[in-house]
């Protein structure tokens, strides 16, 4: 089709440094299909393809709200899912066939086979993942890191992602 997908997932052509460090999408996993390993106060959304696009969308904003709540209660001024001390192993396997999407694979972020880091794709169990099953985990990581750092300007702010 001549269809080409942003190699630079999900920023696009937006250039972003993570801790002074350029964002390379093949560099990061998803978790929880909204947010990106290493990459932090940052949650993204792509809805499903096999029922309403909304659906999806409309847990990823729920999580969100969640997460923020937790955030202000917890006195907290950053989230970061960070990938377990012994990694995720390879992704699972492809299963789309379009060139498009394959095209693009490898600069990809890649999900990974288990837990948080699985795609979501049934609505029901995204539901309770998303919106009911508890946020606190081994990998999503909640801390007030940016209110200790030395940041004395609203650039220096922005430039922390």
């Amino acid at each position: 089709t001549g269809l080409n997908l942003h190699a630079n997932a999900p920023m696009a052509d937006i250039q972003v440094n993570v801790d002074g460090k350029p964002y390379v999408a093949s560099e990061h996993r998803i978790f929880r299909d909204c947010m990106l390993s290493d990459v932090p106060n940052f949650m993204f959304c792509i809805g499903y393809f096999n029922i309403s696009w909304t659906m999806k969308v409309d847990l990823v904003g729920k999580h969100l709200c969640r997460i923020l709540h937790h955030m202000k209660e917890t006195a907290a001024s950053m989230v970061c899912p960070r990938l377990p001390p012994g990694g995720l192993g390879e992704p699972p396997a492809l299963e789309v066939s379009s060139g498009y999407w394959l095209r693009t694979w490898d600069l990809r972020p890649k999900h990974g086979k288990t837990g948080p880091w699985q795609p979501l794709v049934t609505y029901e169990a995204d539901r309770h993942t998303l919106v009911e099953a508890p946020l606190a985990d081994e990998c999503l990581h909640f801390t007030s890191e940016l209110a200790s750092t030395d940041l004395t300007t609203t650039d220096q702010l922005r430039s922390r992602l």
